[in-house]
């Protein structure tokens, strides 16, 4: 890139009005100075216009490479941010420490009822056992 680099070296003006005595900075530039200036400095930024211009048509390919790349850049970006502002909405609308809470107070409430079934099957086994040591006994 040294032909692009070369175009932003500052512009010597007295390069540019090389026939002018520029040693007494207190002298003033005439108007054909002046226009003289201005149109070699129009001329030079045609001639950076069209340096830039060329550098940009043979680098077309790797300027399309680049802004392909930042189009699926910004494409990829914004998936992720559809995706974030979902689950956001996910958990805004539906908090995940309530589920999670409403699941352990179930799992509590059905522990609760197995414990109470389990303990009137005992006491229907006892009372089951008791009536045959009975009925045992009338026998004999």
């Amino acid at each position: 890139m040294p032909e692009i680099d070369a175009l932003f070296e500052s512009i010597n003006v007295r390069d540019l009005l090389a026939g002018h005595d520029l040693n007494d900075p207190t002298t003033p530039l005439s108007a054909p100075d002046l226009r003289l200036l201005i149109n070699r400095l129009e001329s030079h930024s045609l001639r950076i216009k069209s340096k830039v211009q060329s550098y940009l048509v043979a680098h077309h390919s790797e300027f399309s490479d680049l802004f392909s790349t930042c189009q699926d850049a910004v494409s990829r970006t914004r998936l992720i941010s559809d995706d974030v502002s979902d689950v956001v909405e996910l958990i805004s609308d539906r908090p995940v420490d309530v589920e999670i809470r409403k699941v352990v107070d179930e799992i509590t409430e059905k522990t609760k009822e197995v414990r109470l079934k389990r303990e009137s099957l005992e006491l229907v086994s006892a009372i089951v056992g008791i009536c045959e040591a009975v009925e045992e006994t009338k026998v004999a």
